[in-house]
């Protein structure tokens, strides 16, 4: 009964992670506008959540993991970068996606902290989804979904490329680390290098 009992608790724990707000519907994402490729551009309208330092954020390693990121040549070779991210950040977990045109949606290519169980929940994303990710997707804009006290929060930055938008980096986060400047920061270099690496 007591190995009944632990089973269950932990189906439970990881469908509640599986529902998080990467992939299901948000009541209010808030959108920041991506990067203006023009020389003068446009002050950005600030979010609706404030932003705030990142107290604990190492950045000596995060400027390690920034110089070893623009180091790599080849997208394979990105997972170990993903895991040492995934751990400066305190992620929950993050994903990877990007735009497969054959099937009119989103594939995720890179996973860091989910189960296999919970991978196996998360719903196909279309271009039409009611959700941060495909949001960030359709938009071209980061997506930042607010933390809550009980239901992490999110980042999706979109990886955009001179071709357009080819997919979005996903980062559920918790502890109203998404309304972190340095976090915000570290996120935006990862989707520039990802989309550098899938492009070349």
């Amino acid at each position: 009964a007591p190995a009944l009992k632990a089973r269950i608790s932990q189906q439970v724990v990881e469908r509640e992670l599986a529902s998080a707000s990467l992939w299901e519907p948000a009541p209010a994402p808030m959108v920041e506008a991506a990067p203006s490729p023009s020389p003068d551009p446009t002050p950005l309208a600030r979010p609706a959540v404030s932003l705030e330092a990142a107290p604990g954020l190492d950045l000596q390693l995060a400027a390690r993991i920034c110089t070893d990121f623009s180091r790599l040549e080849q997208i394979g070779q990105v997972a170990p970068m993903l895991e040492d991210s995934a751990k400066l950040l305190r992620a929950v977990g993050l994903i990877v996606w990007i735009w497969e045109a054959s099937t009119s949606e989103l594939m995720p290519i890179f996973t860091q902290g989910y189960s296999d169980y919970v991978l196996a929940l998360i719903p196909k994303v279309k271009r039409e989804s009611d959700n941060a990710t495909a949001a960030a997707f359709r938009t071209a804009q980061t997506t930042v979904v607010a933390s809550t006290e009980h239901a992490s929060g999110a980042i999706v930055v979109p990886l955009l490329s001179p071709r357009g938008c080819i997919g979005a980096l996903a980062i559920e986060l918790k502890d109203g680390a998404e309304r972190q400047q340095p976090v915000r920061a570290l996120a935006n270099f990862m989707a520039a290098e990802l989309t550098r690496l899938i492009d070349a």
